[in-house]
């Protein structure tokens, strides 16, 4: 679900891209 939110904006994904790691 995170993953898709970060999707849409390129910019929070490389700000949550490890926050998406530890959420997956």
């Amino acid at each position: 679900m995170v993953g898709e939110v970060e999707a849409t904006d390129p910019e929070l994904r490389k700000t949550h891209v490890h926050t998406v790691r530890t959420e997956e």
